[in-house]
Parts: C-alpha cells; structure tokens; sequence
C-alpha cells in the first residue's frame, strides 16, 4: 500500500506529474503506524527507488465514538487530508449501511462545505459556519418522490472541552418548523493534547 503514494503522483510512468506532486510537503498518518512504516520502512522505499523523502511527517492522534476508538478496521473514522484542509469522515453503521463526507473551508466564499454521501442513495451538502462557540451547516436533501428534507447539524464542545465534541444532526420536513433527532455522536478524542 505504501507504494501507492508515488503510483499515483506518476511514478514510474509518468515522471512529469510526478515532479509536480513530488516530494510531499506534508505526509499526513495515523500515530498508530507513524514509527513502523511511514519513518522506517516508507523511506527506505523511497530512497532504494532513487526519490526524495517527504519533507514533514505528521502523525495524528485519534477521536473515539460512543467509547470505541475510530479506525479504519472499523470503517469509522475521521481524518484529515491534503495538509489538514480536508477532513474525511467514513462512518459504517449497523445492517450494512455506509457514508462517506469531504468537509471543507471554502475561502473564496467564507463558509465550510460538507458532501455527505452514502450507500442509500442519499446526498447530502451542507454549508455554514461558526455561532459563537458552535459550528452550524445546513443543507436539504431531496428524496427519490420528490419530498425535500431540511437538515441542520451542529457540532459543539461538551462543558467546553476541546477533546470532547458532540455532533447533532436534527432533520426537518415540514420547512424548518419542528426538527427531529436524526444522529447525535459523542466524540472523545484519545490521548488529548498529542
């Protein structure tokens, strides 16, 4: 898998795009595989093959959810990309359900942008921002009859912690009027402050 970074920035086929998106600035990894591949076996790859080594490293710590560590073997997780200007979500429910988000800061308009997408057919785009503490996006989605459904989701700190965040996303079909709970995650980030 490790391979995979430079197949798709071009190498070995395409040496021109991958003098474009090669070396990485920043290489982004879970802590969990940080040490023993991305800073041992990853660099010795790169340089049997004659390439440079990303400039930076990072490993980020990880989220819980519901007192489950977030992971990819449990297709729950959230993690950022493209230098922490992207976050990712993927989130595996209970009967096979599955969705997937993009969440992003879009400067030119001065909102966050949430694409939620998931095995139902379902697709979800939010915008919005921060109210005071809390952030707010809001979006609808339109159902194969045609109905539409208003969505709200809100994620605050608990009692103002940082490590800890609670997601509420509220749905709406009657216009805003009344709102039901359609989610509402606790969020509890493992070893704070690494």
């Amino acid at each position: 898998a490790l391979i995979n970074y430079i197949t798709l920035a071009g190498y070995p086929d395409e040496p021109e795009t991958l003098a474009k998106w090669w070396p990485a600035d920043l290489h982004l990894v879970g802590k969990d595989i940080y040490v023993r591949f991305h800073c041992t076996l990853w660099p010795a790859m790169l340089m049997a093959a004659g390439l440079a080594l990303p400039k930076t490293v990072f490993g980020h710590g990880f989220w819980m959810s519901e007192g489950v560590r977030m992971s990819k073997t449990l297709r729950n997780v959230i993690e950022p990309l493209m230098g922490g200007c992207v976050l990712h979500e993927s989130y595996d429910g209970q009967r096979g359900y599955h969705g997937e988000s993009f969440n992003v800061y879009d400067a030119g308009r001065g909102v966050w942008h949430q694409t939620w997408v998931d095995n139902a057919g379902t697709l979800l785009r939010l915008d919005g921002g921060f109210t005071g503490e809390r952030m707010v996006l809001e979006g609808e989605t339109i159902a194969p009859d045609g109905t539409t459904t208003l969505n709200r989701i809100t994620w605050s700190r608990v009692d103002g912690d940082p490590d800890r965040v609670r997601q509420l996303w509220e749905g709406s079909d009657d216009g805003g009027r009344t709102w039901s709970v359609v989610f509402d995650g606790l969020y509890t980030r493992v070893d704070p402050g690494r």
